[in-house]
Protein backbone atom coordinates (compact mmCIF):
# COMPACT_ATOMS: atom_id res chain seq x y z
CA UNK A 1 0.00 0.00 0.00
CA UNK A 2 3.07 2.80 -0.37
CA UNK A 3 1.74 5.66 -2.38
CA UNK A 4 3.36 5.88 -5.76
CA UNK A 5 2.69 8.58 -8.09
CA UNK A 6 2.92 6.27 -11.32
CA UNK A 7 0.94 3.56 -9.64
CA UNK A 8 -2.72 3.51 -9.69
CA UNK A 9 -4.67 3.66 -6.49
CA UNK A 10 -7.83 1.55 -5.70
CA UNK A 11 -9.80 4.58 -4.40
CA UNK A 12 -13.77 3.84 -3.03
CA UNK A 13 -15.77 6.92 -2.50
CA UNK A 14 -18.44 7.51 -0.28
CA UNK A 15 -19.60 11.02 -1.68
CA UNK A 16 -22.89 12.80 -1.01
CA UNK A 17 -23.69 14.15 -4.08
CA UNK A 18 -22.75 13.03 -8.06
CA UNK A 19 -21.46 16.26 -8.56
CA UNK A 20 -18.93 15.79 -5.66
CA UNK A 21 -18.12 12.05 -6.96
CA UNK A 22 -17.10 13.67 -10.37
CA UNK A 23 -15.01 15.88 -8.89
CA UNK A 24 -12.88 13.20 -6.79
CA UNK A 25 -13.07 11.16 -9.86
CA UNK A 26 -11.54 13.99 -11.76
CA UNK A 27 -8.94 14.48 -9.25
CA UNK A 28 -7.83 10.43 -9.82
CA UNK A 29 -6.89 9.97 -13.45
CA UNK A 30 -5.75 6.44 -14.08
CA UNK A 31 -7.14 5.01 -10.33
CA UNK A 32 -9.61 2.88 -10.46
CA UNK A 33 -12.67 4.49 -8.31
CA UNK A 34 -15.51 3.00 -6.51
CA UNK A 35 -18.35 4.91 -6.03
CA UNK A 36 -20.48 3.85 -3.42
CA UNK A 37 -23.70 5.93 -1.23
CA UNK A 38 -22.64 4.26 1.91
CA UNK A 39 -23.15 0.77 1.46
CA UNK A 40 -21.00 -1.74 2.97
CA UNK A 41 -20.46 -4.16 0.21
CA UNK A 42 -18.00 -2.14 -1.59
CA UNK A 43 -15.71 -1.54 1.55
CA UNK A 44 -15.17 -5.28 1.78
CA UNK A 45 -12.50 -5.15 -1.17
CA UNK A 46 -9.25 -6.01 0.33
CA UNK A 47 -7.10 -4.41 -2.03
CA UNK A 48 -8.98 -0.56 -1.63
CA UNK A 49 -5.60 2.04 -0.78
CA UNK A 50 -8.43 4.72 0.41
CA UNK A 51 -11.16 5.33 1.57
CA UNK A 52 -12.61 9.40 0.85
CA UNK A 53 -15.72 10.64 2.29
CA UNK A 54 -16.80 13.74 1.10
CA UNK A 55 -19.45 16.02 2.62
CA UNK A 56 -21.11 19.37 2.25
CA UNK A 57 -20.75 20.02 5.92
CA UNK A 58 -18.89 18.76 8.95
CA UNK A 59 -21.35 16.61 11.19
CA UNK A 60 -21.28 14.04 13.47
CA UNK A 61 -22.58 11.22 11.24
CA UNK A 62 -18.60 12.29 10.01
CA UNK A 63 -17.49 10.08 13.00
CA UNK A 64 -19.61 7.42 12.89
CA UNK A 65 -18.93 7.01 8.83
CA UNK A 66 -15.03 7.18 9.37
CA UNK A 67 -15.52 4.48 12.63
CA UNK A 68 -17.75 2.01 10.56
CA UNK A 69 -15.18 1.97 7.51
CA UNK A 70 -12.52 1.30 9.91
CA UNK A 71 -14.22 -1.38 12.16
CA UNK A 72 -14.26 -3.17 8.39
CA UNK A 73 -10.48 -2.77 7.75
CA UNK A 74 -7.89 -0.25 8.84
CA UNK A 75 -7.43 1.51 6.31
CA UNK A 76 -6.49 5.47 5.66
CA UNK A 77 -9.54 7.38 5.05
CA UNK A 78 -9.37 10.95 3.67
CA UNK A 79 -12.87 13.64 4.36
CA UNK A 80 -13.76 16.39 2.32
CA UNK A 81 -16.33 19.21 3.48
CA UNK A 82 -17.03 22.30 2.14
CA UNK A 83 -17.76 23.69 5.41
CA UNK A 84 -16.71 22.45 9.17
CA UNK A 85 -18.89 24.73 11.72
CA UNK A 86 -18.60 23.07 14.69
CA UNK A 87 -14.82 22.50 14.46
CA UNK A 88 -14.91 18.89 14.38
CA UNK A 89 -11.72 18.32 12.38
CA UNK A 90 -10.01 17.12 16.00
CA UNK A 91 -12.51 14.51 16.11
CA UNK A 92 -12.57 13.15 12.91
CA UNK A 93 -8.86 12.74 13.07
CA UNK A 94 -9.17 10.91 16.29
CA UNK A 95 -11.49 9.02 15.27
CA UNK A 96 -9.22 7.24 12.79
CA UNK A 97 -9.58 9.57 9.48
CA UNK A 98 -6.15 10.19 8.44
CA UNK A 99 -6.73 13.24 6.70
CA UNK A 100 -9.14 16.12 6.94
CA UNK A 101 -10.00 18.71 4.25
CA UNK A 102 -12.48 21.82 4.51
CA UNK A 103 -13.12 23.18 1.09
CA UNK A 104 -9.90 22.32 -0.69
CA UNK A 105 -11.16 19.31 -2.68
CA UNK A 106 -9.95 20.85 -6.28
CA UNK A 107 -9.46 17.70 -8.58
CA UNK A 108 -6.15 18.76 -8.40
CA UNK A 109 -5.32 18.43 -4.58
CA UNK A 110 -7.07 15.14 -4.40
CA UNK A 111 -4.53 12.44 -5.32
CA UNK A 112 -1.69 14.83 -3.35
CA UNK A 113 -3.86 14.48 -0.33
CA UNK A 114 -4.74 10.70 -0.70
CA UNK A 115 -1.27 9.83 -1.11
CA UNK A 116 -0.10 11.87 2.32
CA UNK A 117 -3.07 10.27 4.08
CA UNK A 118 -1.60 6.73 3.13
CA UNK A 119 1.91 7.72 3.84
CA UNK A 120 0.42 8.64 7.22
CA UNK A 121 -1.49 6.15 8.07
CA UNK A 122 1.48 3.57 7.01
CA UNK A 123 3.45 5.36 9.32
CA UNK A 124 0.99 5.26 12.40
CA UNK A 125 0.62 1.39 11.57
CA UNK A 126 4.23 1.37 11.86
CA UNK A 127 4.13 2.72 15.42
CA UNK A 128 1.27 1.20 16.67
CA UNK A 129 2.99 -2.73 15.69
CA UNK A 130 5.91 -0.90 17.38
CA UNK A 131 4.36 -0.25 20.30
CA UNK A 132 2.15 -3.79 20.61
CA UNK A 133 5.66 -6.07 19.52
CA UNK A 134 7.06 -3.60 22.50
CA UNK A 135 4.12 -4.37 25.07
CA UNK A 136 4.08 -8.08 24.66
CA UNK A 137 7.60 -8.09 24.90
CA UNK A 138 7.10 -6.60 27.96
CA UNK A 139 4.37 -9.11 28.96
CA UNK A 140 6.66 -12.14 27.99
CA UNK A 141 9.76 -10.83 30.51
CA UNK A 142 6.85 -10.20 33.70
CA UNK A 143 5.78 -14.22 32.88
CA UNK A 144 8.89 -15.15 32.65
CA UNK A 145 10.59 -13.37 35.60
CA UNK A 146 7.48 -14.12 37.87
CA UNK A 147 8.19 -17.67 36.71
CA UNK A 148 12.25 -17.65 37.31
CA UNK A 149 11.00 -16.20 40.81
CA UNK A 150 9.14 -19.43 41.65
CA UNK A 151 11.78 -21.96 40.32
CA UNK A 152 14.59 -20.31 42.72
CA UNK A 153 11.88 -20.52 45.52
CA UNK A 154 10.48 -24.21 45.45
CA UNK A 155 13.78 -25.49 44.18
CA UNK A 156 16.15 -23.34 45.24
CA UNK A 157 17.84 -22.32 42.49
CA UNK A 158 19.73 -19.24 41.37
CA UNK A 159 18.26 -17.24 38.58
CA UNK A 160 20.95 -18.10 36.19
CA UNK A 161 19.78 -21.89 36.84
CA UNK A 162 16.45 -21.09 36.61
CA UNK A 163 16.18 -19.23 33.34
CA UNK A 164 18.31 -21.97 32.11
CA UNK A 165 15.96 -24.58 33.53
CA UNK A 166 12.73 -22.72 31.45
CA UNK A 167 14.80 -22.51 28.64
CA UNK A 168 16.18 -26.34 28.71
CA UNK A 169 12.45 -27.31 29.24
CA UNK A 170 11.09 -24.81 26.00
CA UNK A 171 13.72 -26.13 23.99
CA UNK A 172 12.85 -30.17 25.06
CA UNK A 173 9.09 -28.85 24.18
CA UNK A 174 9.66 -26.76 21.27
CA UNK A 175 8.33 -23.92 22.31
CA UNK A 176 8.70 -20.47 23.15
CA UNK A 177 10.41 -19.33 26.51
CA UNK A 178 7.31 -17.37 27.36
CA UNK A 179 4.73 -19.95 26.53
CA UNK A 180 6.73 -22.48 28.81
CA UNK A 181 6.74 -19.74 31.78
CA UNK A 182 3.11 -18.96 31.51
CA UNK A 183 2.35 -22.94 31.95
CA UNK A 184 4.30 -22.99 34.96
CA UNK A 185 2.34 -19.93 36.38
CA UNK A 186 -0.90 -21.74 35.21
CA UNK A 187 -0.37 -25.10 36.66
CA UNK A 188 0.83 -23.88 40.13
CA UNK A 189 -3.21 -21.32 40.13
CA UNK A 190 -4.90 -24.75 39.86
CA UNK A 191 -3.26 -26.33 43.19
CA UNK A 192 -4.85 -24.51 46.32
Amino acid sequence: MQPDSQAGLAVIVDAETNEAFQRIYAGLPGDEVIHSTGGLSPFRKDNADAVIIDRSMARRSVIADVERYLAIRPQPIVVFVEKDPDSLAREVVRSGASAFVVDGSAPARIRPVVEIAIERFLIQKSLQDELDRTRENLAARKLIEQAKGILMSRRNLTEDEAYRSLRAIAMKQGKPIKDVAASLLTSLDLWP
